[in-house]
């Protein structure tokens, strides 16, 4: 115990002055949650089955290839009914196949084989923990592109987390709480945006912004080995100046992605005289070198920019191209900032859907603030006057520490720059009882030290040496208990975790610490030969 009482109450100031200046001003130390700022609560579904079956594919592309430079023959490689078949190879080449598939698909395949008519076919099915491993990785770089997404729109404090659980055991869900939106449709937009960007070839003589069937007419009902439909939204596509829809034919194989880009940012299209919203690329090498070799090539020739399986401008080459682009055909100067921003972002690994959605209004989050700031004015008011009423004088020991315990709080709050929430603001109401809990125990126990008989001096240091561990002991055991709340909560639980544990680490200062010290001014200094309790 410390006996300096001057020591003491320096402390005391230092901590209250530091609580303060971290709380100051508390408009911009302190940021209110979803339930209190209002904004928007989703619940999203990453969808992971097109992830498994992209897998698929490329692992039939890589066995063709994998035969291929091997000298194995193989009629065909495809996939169908979620597995890899590989068909036609000739019964003197079996071992070497089954040689290739163990050394280049264990232990993510499995592998079976069947023989028929003097040929092999060979059907790979992907493992159980492979897919669980696709999924969760499918699912945590959705997470991470959404939280890039978030922070580039610039909304302050948002929770962004994984919940729920697929048929595999995979969390495949994730909980988007963000305060303070103010556009909502804007949002979804995009987050559920996957900004999938590819640069592919148009067929040079196929017709452009065709329905489905005038291109299969024009080949015969069989597409060009290599090449495939997608829907044409641009000037001659949906919405603009046809309402059938219409489609090109590209190479199947892009010549860049998203991966290669390294920056986006909103420009405007200045040919033909026209100044329309555009997005501005550049590329990092490899792409700049692929980019560069494709467009020298293919001079004279239209590029589609496909994006989400959507192409939504076809340019015409008219020289080489190396290390930027520029996305043409979108509509508005807004479309334009947001795409660049999803294109920086990175693209989403899957589709996501939105499970559930919840909308809170600012006013309704203004009500919240209101009606908690009552409960608190009014609990903290019934306090004061249960401690005056029944502790006498030595209740304003209680509410002076009650004060500061508050003021500990608020810094806590500040310098951690937390969250406030509804379910924080009862944290904070219960932090204010069990403050006054620990002065209730110390002066039933200096009440019951003074009906011994004892001096006023003894009664209290028995009291406060007495009463300390049980105090230790309940807010140690509540202090486990938040940590568990905090680990294992979602956003709301966590804030009445993060108050519950700041007012109770401030509640053991200031009623051991401070509460002592004014005690024993009252003994030591002022001298009382009657204690008011």
């Amino acid at each position: 115990m410390i006996k300096n009482l001057k020591f003491r109450y320096i402390v005391v100031l230092i901590v209250a002055a530091i609580s303060i200046y971290f709380v100051i001003p508390p408009k911009e130390k302190i940021n209110l949650g979803l339930d209190l700022k209002g904004g928007m609560h989703l619940v999203l579904e990453v969808k992971t089955p097109k992830v498994v079956n992209a897998e698929l594919l490329q692992a039939a592309e890589r066995a063709r290839r994998l035969f291929q430079e091997n000298k194995v023959a193989l009629e065909s490689a495809q996939v169908k009914d979620g597995m890899v078949v590989l068909a036609g190879v000739p019964e003197t080449a079996s071992e070497s196949a089954r040689r290739l598939l163990k050394d280049y698909f264990t232990p993510t395949f499995d592998y079976n084989s069947s023989f028929e008519s003097g040929k092999v076919t060979y059907r790979l099915s992907i493992t159980p923990t492979a897919v669980r491993e696709i999924e969760r990785s499918t699912v945590q770089s959705a997470r991470d592109t959404l939280e890039r997404r978030i922070d580039a729109y610039g909304v302050a404090e948002p929770t962004i987390q994984l919940f729920g659980s697929s048929e595999s055991g995979v969390s495949n869900q994730i909980i988007v709480e963000l305060p303070g939106v103010e556009n909502p449709e804007e949002v979804k937009t995009l987050l559920k945006e996957t900004a999938a960007l590819e640069l592919k070839m148009v067929h040079p003589n196929a017709p452009f912004g065709a329905s489905q069937d005038g291109i299969m007419q024009y080949f015969e009902n069989k597409i060009p080995e290599g090449y495939e439909m997608v829907q044409f939204v641009g000037d001659y596509g949906e919405g603009k100046q046809t309402q059938e829809r219409s489609y090109i034919l590209v190479q199947s194989l892009p010549i860049i992605s998203g991966k290669h880009l390294t920056n986006a940012r909103p420009s405007q299209d200045n040919s033909l005289g026209l100044s329309k919203p555009a997005v501005s690329f550049t590329l990092n090498s490899e792409g700049a070198r692929l980019f560069g070799d494709a467009t020298e090539a293919n001079i004279g020739r239209q590029i589609a920019i496909v994006l989400d399986e959507k192409a939504i401008s076809a340019p015409q080459v008219q020289a080489k191209i190396t290390d930027s682009g520029i996305i043409t055909g979108i509509d508005s100067r807004r479309e334009a900032e947001l795409l660049a921003l999803s294109l920086r972002s990175g693209a989403l690994p899957a589709d996501i859907v939105i499970l559930e959605e919840r909308t809170i209004g600012p006013s309704l989050g203004l009500e919240s603030i209101q009606r908690g700031l009552n409960a608190g004015m009014l609990g903290l008011g019934l306090i004061i006057l249960f401690m005056f009423v029944y502790y006498k004088l030595s209740g304003f020991n209680a509410v002076i520490c009650l004060i500061l315990n508050i003021i500990i709080l608020f810094g806590a709050l500040g310098y951690f720059r937390a969250t406030l929430t509804l379910p924080g603001i009862a944290g904070i109401i219960l932090t204010i009882g069990m403050a006054v809990d620990s002065n209730v125990l110390i002066f039933e126990r200096i009440r019951e030290e003074l009906g011994l008989g004892k001096t006023i001096t003894a009664a209290v240091e028995a009291g406060f040496a007495r009463a300390s561990w049980t105090i230790f002991d309940s807010n140690i055991t509540t202090l486990i208990a938040a940590a568990f709340l905090y680990q294992f909560g979602t956003g709301p639980i966590r804030g009445f975790a993060v108050t519950l544990t700041a007012g109770l680490v401030a509640n053991l200062f200031a009623a051991i610490f401070f509460s002592r010290a004014l005690f024993d001014t009252l003994l030591k200094q002022v001298h009382v030969k009657k204690l008011s309790i």
